[in-house]
């Protein structure tokens, strides 16, 4: 059965995206300061840093564009794909998101940050199963992923698992303080 990540309400009543535009947010900005170049990529490369720009300023469009870009410049860079995928993801568009993530993997089937990816689009489609296998690998490739085990912490508790959610906490504790006590507020029953 396909469950839907559970959403924060705002005071409005409205959905908010606020968790899955949190990982999100860490796995596009985490990427675009580990990225090394070849120079026949520089100019996707350059690409790839004014999305991100975009990204952290909010303007999707400006980041979209920069990601096609990329992806135009050099179809098998991947931080092109896991970048556009990000912006796709949290515009709510995840069926695109997760070509572009699954692309990502396709090139670099070690990327933790690519599973971690489609691990969040998946979770917008509600294909929870889904979600916690590309959020399971994504920990298997990189245990000190502080987005990897958020993102699986969410995982689990959509699919009604508190137990594994809380041993994400406990694993996301020394690596990111901020982040255990966000899963652990969402975990704790009460």
């Amino acid at each position: 059965m396909i469950r839907r990540f559970p959403r924060q309400r705002q005071r409005s009543g409205q959905p908010s995206r606020f968790l899955p535009a949190l990982v999100t947010s860490i796995l596009l900005l985490t990427g675009c300061a580990r990225t090394e170049v070849s120079s026949g990529a520089h100019a996707a490369q350059e690409a790839v840093n004014r999305g991100g720009l975009a990204f952290q300023r909010g303007d999707m469009e400006r980041a979209e564009t920069a990601y096609r870009e990329a992806i135009a410049l050099a179809p098998t860079y991947v931080e092109g794909h896991i970048g556009l995928g990000a912006v796709l993801s949290q515009q709510g568009r995840d069926e695109e998101a997760v070509t572009h993530f699954q692309e990502a993997i396709r090139l670099a089937p070690d990327n933790s940050r690519a599973y971690s990816g489609l691990g969040v689009a998946l979770s917008g489609l509600g294909d929870t199963a889904g979600a916690v296998t590309a959020f399971e690998q994504a920990v298997r490739l990189d245990p000190t992923s502080a987005e990897a085990r958020f993102g699986l912490g969410m995982a689990y508790l959509a699919a009604g698992d508190r137990g594994k959610a809380f041993d994400q906490v406990r694993a996301l504790e020394p690596l990111d303080p901020v982040l255990a006590q966000k899963l652990r507020i969402l975990v704790s029953p009460f």
